[in-house]
């Protein structure tokens, strides 16, 4: 806390070392503090825990989006803050977890409610959820009630990390009056996500899948939605479905876009044409001239002769010429068929082929 509002300014104060005996760095190294430059639900988890755990430490407000001290670095975006921490020798700053973890980052280790140190990768993310279930008021009993208020910040138990964030949707209660096939596929997403398919995908983006305890009362909320009449279950074809993958009620990710087939046939076409073009066959005209010295008027002869082999060697280049003309139409054909094809994936996205 004291860190990130500038109480303490450089690597080697007495309260760091006295936490951290083995840290060696130079003398008043200055940490650079970097902090997100837009709202962000990060800067709202780090200051609201900080103010719950450290409120004697914490002079600063609490927020998505706060006024930092001066002498702090502002970044953009998550990207930003792993761009600095990277590129700055002596920088601090807070990041999601999977990020943080992908970057390859050292840790800070936290000290939980529990007295226990730990980093998120020593740490058990969901157990906070967990608890959160078990603390009265914690989360609310009423799905419909206010969840604003809501956070799993500095939970009890041994193997919790202190700044855990919860992910939830808002989802209108009574969806009667929705049409029935967008409500069939807000139905599919939404069981997808608390899915154990959907919930093991979540490690993937570095995020921890909800315990038990909250998939349960997710599958109550979900009991408590009133969809419209004509509402179907959606099925999804992770494996080939012959036949079934390919009807309404089904999400696919094998299915491909018109756009994307009719490119992919168009790209093929001009791959055929351009081996055909080139496998064209070249015909060489040898000329031989005869040149006769005794006979004046044979000169005249010999010399029309000369100019129809010239002839014949024009005619060749205007074969070779109007294939190559051919050739480039068709080129300059292919490659306006591809541009449509890509000015259809703008304009119709949602197609399917």
């Amino acid at each position: 806390a004291k860190i990130f509002s500038r109480q303490i300014k450089t690597w080697d104060h007495e309260d760091i070392k006295a936490a951290n005996p083995n840290l060696s760095v130079p003398a008043n190294t200055n940490i650079k503090v970097a902090h997100r430059k837009e709202g962000s639900s990060s800067t709202a988890g780090t200051t609201q825990y900080l103010k719950k755990a450290c409120s004697g430490s914490w002079n600063l407000e609490t927020g998505s989006s706060i006024d930092w001290p001066a002498d702090t670095f502002e970044v953009q975006g998550s990207g930003g803050m792993a761009d600095y921490i990277r590129e700055n020798t002596y920088a601090i700053g807070y990041l999601d977890a999977g990020h943080g973890q992908e970057e390859g980052f050292g840790e800070i280790a936290l000290e939980n409610k529990a007295g226990k140190s730990l980093t998120t990768r020593q740490a058990n993310i969901g157990d906070a959820a967990t608890v959160a279930l078990q603390t009265a008021g914690a989360i609310p009993d009423d799905p419909a009630a206010d969840w604003s208020a809501v956070n799993l910040y500095d939970m009890t138990g041994d193997n919790t990390w202190p700044i855990t964030l919860f992910s939830y949707i808002y989802v209108q209660q009574d969806l009667r009056k929705m049409d029935s096939m967008t409500a069939s596929l807000l139905k599919a997403f939404l069981e997808y996500v608390a899915s154990d398919r959907g919930q093991t995908l979540m490690g993937t983006y570095g995020f921890v899948p909800v315990p038990a305890a909250v998939k349960t009362k997710n599958e109550a909320t979900m009991t408590s939605i009133q969809f419209p009449v004509g509402t179907i279950d959606m099925t999804f074809e992770v494996d080939t479905m012959m036949g079934d993958g390919m009807k309404l009620d089904a999400i696919s990710a094998k299915r491909r876009s018109f756009a994307d087939v009719q490119q992919e046939t168009l790209l093929a076409e001009f791959e055929t044409a351009k081996v055909a073009a080139e496998a064209r066959p070249t015909v060489t005209t040898t000329t031989t001239t005869t040149v006769v010295t005794d006979n004046d008027d044979n000169e005249g002869d010999d010399h029309d002769d000369d100019h129809d082999d010239d002839d014949d060697d024009d005619d060749d280049d205007d074969d070779d010429s109007a294939g190559g003309i051919a050739w480039a139409s068709l080129i300059v054909g292919v490659l306006a068929a591809v541009l449509a094809a890509v000015a259809v994936v703008k304009s119709n996205p949602t197609g399917s082929g």
